[in-house]
């Protein structure tokens, strides 16, 4: 199941505590190579306001995020409230931040969540999935060309960028040649709640997705004017979209290391000491990963069924 983790279950536990050792002990090491102290000194003059700000575009974030599943939700005659989903996208959160599975490991806990709350069919629950899907990508794909085209030539960003759209779009053409073959049964059934729930209804999510995008790349050019590197929106939004695209490799929990890495060796491509883009990146990590894992933990606590194994 995908809670494996979180339950302790045998061996699984095991290894999942093995890459989190892992990725913990490759970003100590990181901190080491490039030196600890100054990279902490340039942590402690942020602006304990400016701090207070970047948490609270988490939030928004989140939030933000999780309406586009209560919106949809709704659409799907599912009574649910937005706190309640906002709980419980939180605590789906966690699970994807905690397991190195590409974010499938988040999304089968929404999906398990989301229908054991509302008592939706997996037909209807999956087509709230691929709308969500579908509208959170677009503008990803739209606005990730824009930057690479206007930022600073960067050959290592638009390669790997290059690979992940040649791959997703590999993906997205093997699943949408599978789901039109299919005249009946669950996939055509799941497509077919999809279409109605875009129906009338694609501009405002879209609205709402372009604005969570905005903000991921906003958080990280905020950190990196508070250490008075002033660098271009475009240039901070290329290395926070590759790194973002790196991370999703099922490599290490939560692409701990491989994000880091990715994000650090794009800055120092717009003249960026490394020391210091390691500082900004680990920043910036501090507020979308380690404060969304702490405060989605409690959520996860509360939703997600636990099995212990001795």
């Amino acid at each position: 199941m995908w809670y494996k983790f979180v339950s302790g279950g045998g061996g699984q536990g095991l290894r999942q505590l093995s890459l989190w050792i892992c990725g913990i002990g490759f970003l100590y090491g990181i901190a080491r190579v490039f030196g600890t102290g100054e990279i902490i000194s340039s942590l402690q003059s942020i602006p304990k306001a400016m701090i207070v700000l970047l948490l609270c575009l988490q939030l928004l974030t989140l939030a933000m995020s999780s309406f586009l599943w209560y919106y949809l939700l709704r659409k799907a005659g599912a009574d649910l409230g937005f706190l309640r989903m906002f709980s419980l996208y939180l605590a789906g959160c966690f699970v994807e931040s905690v397991t190195p599975s590409v974010k499938f490991g988040g999304e089968a806990a929404k999906l398990y969540l989301v229908r054991r709350e509302t008592g939706l069919s997996y037909e209807e629950i999956t087509g709230v999935l691929l709308a969500n899907k579908i509208v959170t990508l677009l503008p990803f794909l739209l606005m990730s060309a824009v930057v690479f085209i206007c930022s600073t030539s960067n050959l290592f960003a638009a390669s790997i960028n290059s690979l992940y759209y040649w791959s997703a779009g590999i993906v997205c053409a093997t699943i949408l040649v599978f789901i039109l073959r299919a005249k009946k049964g669950f996939f055509y059934q799941a497509m077919q709640n999809c279409r109605q729930l875009l129906r009338g209804s694609m501009i405002v999510m879209l609205l709402v997705s372009t604005g969570v995008w905005l903000l991921y790349p906003c958080k990280v050019y905020l950190i990196a004017q508070s250490l008075g590197h002033f660098i271009g929106y475009t240039n901070v939004a290329a290395a926070t979209f590759t790194a973002y695209v790196v991370g999703l490799l099922p490599l290490l929990p939560g692409g701990l290391g491989s994000f880091e890495v990715t994000m650090a060796t794009v800055l120092t491509h717009y003249a960026l000491p490394m020391s210091h883009a390691v500082a900004v990146t680990l920043g910036a990590r501090s507020i979308t990963f380690w404060f969304t894992l702490v405060f989605s933990s409690f959520f996860a606590l509360r939703f997600v069924p636990w099995k212990v194994s001795i």
